[in-house]
């Protein structure tokens, strides 16, 4: 189902206000890695749906709607596709929903300087009002970059930079926070933000990787 267009929607756009405020009240105050949930299957990490909405709906379709299976989309939900709002806002609103249960990383995407010219700022003006764009860069600066599941694995969007040598460093970001797009060679992504990474902890140092303070949304 899509969202309606023109002068009619204000409702649907000042739900995703609303929806804005929540997410930013839960986030804003938290370390930039969020502590997915022991016992995690392991089978529904997903990412890059870029606007893909009827994509989207296949997966949960297979995978199971939540609450039944548990999610984490490791960024990159707007541009590419037609329908980068319909995507971005079921994915925020099962994480308003179901916040133990759904989990939502931040992409290269979901940056003001990326979706300003990859479609999604043209998609909300055309749609709604560069108002809403705004807002959605709120919600986008407030975001997690990354996730570790049981204690053992790392999961983020774009890969790990050569000048991350430390857990800490993520956990000093401050949110919210935008995003400097400044591209470099990456040891394991060939470029930063081309790909997903999912990577074992153990290939930090034991002593950056305690986890009794960190909590995400």
């Amino acid at each position: 189902m899509a969202l309606p267009d023109g002068p009619g929607s204000f409702l649907i756009a000042a739900d995703v206000v609303g929806a804005r405020g929540a997410i930013e009240s839960g986030s804003a105050s938290k370390p930039h890695i969020c502590r997915v949930i022991a016992n995690w299957d392991g089978k529904q990490i997903l990412g890059d749906i870029r606007g893909q909405y009827y994509d989207l709906l296949r997966l949960f379709e297979r995978g199971g709607f939540p609450p039944a299976s548990n999610y984490l989309f490791l960024g990159n939900y707007v541009d590419g596709g037609k329908q980068s709002l319909e995507t971005i806002c079921l994915c925020l609103a099962y994480k308003i929903k179901y916040p133990e249960k759904f989990f939502m990383l931040r992409g290269i995407h979901e940056t003001a300087a990326m979706n300003r010219v990859c479609g999604f700022y043209d998609e909300c003006k055309r749609r709604y009002s560069i108002g809403l764009w705004k807002s959605f860069i709120n919600v986008m600066n407030c975001m997690p970059i990354a996730a570790i599941i049981d204690e053992d694995i790392m999961c983020m969007s774009g890969g790990l930079s050569p000048d991350l040598i430390s857990m800490i460093q993520i956990r000093h970001i401050l949110r919210p926070t935008d995003v400097s797009l400044t591209f470099r060679p990456n040891v394991l992504s060939g470029f930063g933000g081309c790909a997903a990474q999912i990577s074992r902890l153990g290939t930090f140092p034991p002593t950056d990787i305690s986890l009794a303070n960190v909590t995400g949304p």
